[in-house]
């Protein structure tokens, strides 16, 4: 078989799809920001109740649509996939000055937007492995991992501006179906563009023949898959405990109230966003595709320079406290494009739907139980020491594990 030819179109189906995939982190944060507004539409629940409703079960759904969108990811291909998620995505959002003002019309908004999004997050393996050749494919994730931040990121600062200008909440969510219908465009022109290389010619004619239960034999698939299951633990707890804890007054927190919090935080994500895309140029053009140093480094520092933020020589001192944070940001975003990356380079690309679905559907079950763990260390000690404690002991095991994520090379 001759050389397998990567074209140039490569990069327009990574722009396509971390659009795609910023459109789904949008729909996970829209209602974050506007959730006072929401309980006033709901007086019956509380604050809580309805930050239950709006984010709890939408991460819940995508847990299992991350699981099951491998399989139609692997089944269908990105194309429809992506079409149908989004489609789904924004009826979730047009229902919302329908039936967003009861529970169940919520919950129903909240499933429809959850199923959309899981197999969305889990088809960066799947791109990476069907665009790219082997030693650019961290490049590839670490781009389509940004978009998560990215799609947060503008979520703060687009649907709270929609809201204050029209004086809705219900108008600002339901401007997420315009948004979807930019990535619809862009997926329909991926449709219509050169057809990824085959990496074999019996990949897109023969079915799986067990390759995907093979994979989950061996056991460093397993290690890839822990290692994005610790980093999704550590990365919700951080994400949403870090804000608090420095925005509440002290003893509790730091006292740097909501503005103050938020734009360190923003800091954060614009640079956890770098960090992503600088780790997978790193592994792929330094590190020779060998992504397991970067992982390492990510688990270590990270919790590091977590660690450090408990202490009163840190916290005193503004300028330290916004490094350190930044740092672990930054080291936190260096594991998941190793791992995904991992599964993206050593299985055959017609399982790798199935592999990155079954990462980031443990991995988002993962994520809920950190903020689970956090929330309740709060709720028990009353201080966030022991919330910071649970995640740098996770970072710890993190890297011990970690550690096994051996390239082929090193098994042979």
């Amino acid at each position: 078989m001759g050389e397998i030819i990567y074209t140039k179109f490569r990069w327009f189906a990574l722009v396509a799809s971390t659009i795609v995939t910023a459109i789904t982190a949008m729909a996970l944060i829209c209602p974050a920001t506007l959730v006072p507004a929401i309980q006033k539409s709901m007086p019956n629940l509380s604050l809580g109740q309805v930050t239950y409703l709006t984010m709890f079960y939408f991460n819940f759904f995508v847990g299992f649509a991350a699981l099951f969108g491998g399989i139609l990811l692997d089944k269908f291909g990105v194309i429809k996939v992506y079409i149908g998620c989004l489609i789904a995505i924004g009826i979730g959002a047009l229902l919302v000055p329908f039936i967003g003002d009861s529970y169940n019309g919520m919950l129903l908004i909240r499933l429809l937007q959850g199923c959309g999004t899981g197999p969305v997050m889990a088809a960066a393996a799947l791109i990476a492995a069907s665009y790219f050749p082997n030693n650019e494919r961290s490049i590839a994730v670490g781009s389509i991992g940004v978009a998560v931040s990215g799609g947060s990121l503008l979520g703060f600062i687009v649907f709270p501006r929609i809201y204050v200008a029209t004086g809705s909440w219900h108008a600002a969510l339901a401007w997420l179906a315009p948004i979807c219908i930019i990535g619809i465009i862009f997926t329909i022109i991926l449709a219509f563009g050169p057809k990824p290389p085959e990496e074999e010619q019996a990949t897109a004619e023969e079915p799986d023949k067990g390759a995907f239960k093979a994979a989950l034999h061996i056991p460093v698939t397993w290690v890839a898959i822990a290692c994005i299951v610790m980093l999704a633990w550590i990365y919700q707890a951080f994400m949403d405990l870090t804000p608090n804890y420095l925005g509440y007054a002290p003893p509790v927190g730091l006292g740097k109230g909501v503005v103050g919090a938020g734009n360190i935080m923003a800091i954060v994500q614009i640079l956890y966003m770098a960090g992503a895309m600088a780790s997978g140029f790193i592994t792929d053009k330094i590190l020779k595709g060998n992504g397991r140093p970067m992982l390492l480094i990510g688990f270590l520092m990270g919790g590091i320079f977590g660690f450090l933020v408990k202490f009163p020589f840190i916290t005193g001192n503004n300028t330290l406290l916004i490094s350190c944070l930044v740092l672990a940001g930054v080291c936190y975003s260096f594991v998941v494009p190793q791992a995904l990356g991992y599964l993206a380079k050593n299985y055959p690309r017609h399982i790798t739907g199935k592999l990155g679905g079954l990462a980031w559907g443990i991995g988002i079950f993962g994520g809920a139980a950190g903020v689970a763990a956090g929330a309740r260390a709060l709720h028990v000690t009353g201080f966030y020491q022991m919330s910071i404690n649970i995640m740098v002991g996770i970072c710890l095991a993190g890297f011990l594990i970690g550690l096994f994520l051996k390239t082929k090379r090193d098994s042979d």
